[in-house]
C-alpha cells in the first residue's frame, strides 16, 4: 500500500508562479500562516516510509511574507521572509523556540513575455535565523537520540532558477528548475517544479504542483538530521494543492495543502497554509 505523508516544502511551493514578471510599478504581496503537525521522523539512514521513527508531537507555526515589485516590465524585485518561526516539541522531546527565519532577496528577468513566458531568476538567502540551536531529540519508543532540531542553517545561499509558463483562457501551465549553491561546505541543491492551474469560476482558481528537492555533488559539512528539514542533506519529492478565492480585483485569500511521497532528514505530518494576497 502506498503511504503518502505531508511535509513542509520550505520556500518553493508556496510562492512559485512560473515565469511571469510584474509590469513596471506593479506588484504582488502575500502573507500566510503555515502550520505543520508531525509525529514521525525519517533520518538519513532510513529512507523508507516503513522506517519512520516516533518523536511524539512536533509542531511548526510560521508567519511568512513574500513580495514582488516591477522595476521595469521585464525586471522584477522579489523578497521572502519568514517573519516569525515557532517550533514546539512535546512528550519525551519537550522543547519550544520562537524566532525569525532567513531572508531571501532576488531579481527575476523576463526573457520572453508573450502568451508563453520564460524568465531567469537569481536569489540570495541571508542567514538571519539562529544557527546555534541544535536541540537533540529522541525516538519516543526506544529513547535513542536520533537527531537534533535546527531552526537556522547558518549559511548563505545563491540560487539561479529558469522559469517558464503558458497562460490559457481558463488556466495555466508552469515549470522551473533551480540550482542552489550553499556556503560552509553544504551540499548544492537541485530542484524542479511543475504546476497546472484551472479556473473553476470568476472567483475560484485551483493549482496543483509537483516538486523535487535533493542534494547533489559533494559536501565537507556534517549532514543534519533535523525535524525542521533545515540544514544539510534534506531531500524530498512532493506535491501541493492550492485554492485561491478572489475577493475583488486586487485581493484574494487562499488555502494550500502540502504533501510528499518521499522525504529524508525531516519530520512528516500534515502542513496547512492560509494566505492573503494583494495585486496592484
Amino acid at each position: 500500500m502506498l503511504k503518502i505523508f505531508l511535509i513542509s516544502f520550505l520556500f518553493i511551493s508556496t510562492v512559485c508562479a512560473g515565469g511571469w514578471t510584474q509590469k513596471a510599478g506593479g506588484g504582488y504581496a502575500k502573507t500566510w500562516v503555515r502550520w505543520q503537525a508531525a509525529d514521525g521522523f525519517l533520518n538519513g539512514h532510513h529512507n523508507s516510509l516503513s522506517d519512520i521513527r516516533n518523536i511524539d508531537d512536533y509542531n511548526e507555526i510560521f508567519l511568512n511574507a513574500y513580495g514582488e515589485y516591477g522595476l521595469t516590465d521585464r525586471l522584477t524585485l522579489l523578497a521572502h521572509w519568514p517573519l516569525i518561526t515557532g517550533f514546539l516539541m512535546s512528550g519525551i522531546n519537550r522543547y519550544s523556540y520562537i524566532g525569525t527565519g532567513d531572508i531571501t532577496l532576488g531579481l527575476k528577468y523576463g526573457l520572453v513575455r508573450q502568451q508563453w513566458v520564460l524568465a531567469l531568476q537569481l536569489a540570495t538567502t541571508a542567514p538571519l535565523a539562529e544557527s546555534t540551536v541544535r536541540r537533540p531529540f529522541k525516538d519516543a519508543d526506544t529513547g535513542e537520540t536520533i537527531g537534533a532540531l535546527r531552526v537556522g542553517a547558518g549559511v548563505w545561499d545563491v540560487e539561479p532558477r529558469l522559469q517558464t509558463g503558458i497562460a490559457f483562457n481558463n488556466g495555466h501551465l508552469g515549470a522551473e528548475v533551480g540550482y542552489r549553491l550553499r556556503s560552509n561546505g553544504f551540499h548544492p541543491v537541485l530542484s524542479w517544479m511543475v504546476e497546472a492551474g484551472q479556473r473553476f469560476s470568476e472567483t475560484l482558481y485551483g493549482t496543483l504542483r509537483m516538486v523535487d528537492v535533493r542534494p547533489v555533488g559533494t559536501t565537507t559539512a556534517p549532514l543534519d538530521n533535523s525535524t525542521s528539514g533545515i540544514g544539510n542533506g534534506t531531500s524530498y519529492t512532493g506535491f501541493s494543492m492550492e485554492l485561491d478565492w478572489k475577493q475583488n480585483r486586487s485581493f484574494s485569500v487562499g488555502f494550500v495543502l502540502e504533501g510528499a511521497v518521499r522525504y529524508s532528514r525531516q519530520a512528516g505530518g500534515p502542513v496547512f497554509n492560509v494566505y492573503s494576497a494583494w495585486q496592484w
